[in-house]
């Protein structure tokens, strides 16, 4: 049972951390194009809000399973944030 414990909170502190990554680098492209976090009009800001609302998730009411499913979706968006980049 400790064991379980011990990989579920690692693996929420390795969500929490990558996550963290991810939300600042859309941030980072919505600020540099200047634009109004919280105007919803623009597409990229609507990625940072779907982001956003993705980090409010509690993360500790999740199976290991679900951690993995929702590790997958981050790494997902990580890319989907990059190539925004070069769409700029």
């Amino acid at each position: 049972m400790l064991c379980e414990h011990y990989e579920k909170s690692y693996q929420i502190e390795l969500l929490t951390e990558f996550s963290s990554g991810v939300y600042a680098e859309a941030l980072n492209l919505v600020l540099e194009q200047n634009l109004d976090p919280y105007d919803t009009s623009h597409f990229d800001v609507q990625v940072l809000q779907q982001l956003g609302e993705m980090k409010r998730v509690n993360l500790f009411n999740k199976s290991i399973d679900e951690l993995k499913k929702i590790n997958n979706y981050w790494k997902s968006m990580s890319h989907f944030v990059q190539s925004l980049e070069g769409v700029q």
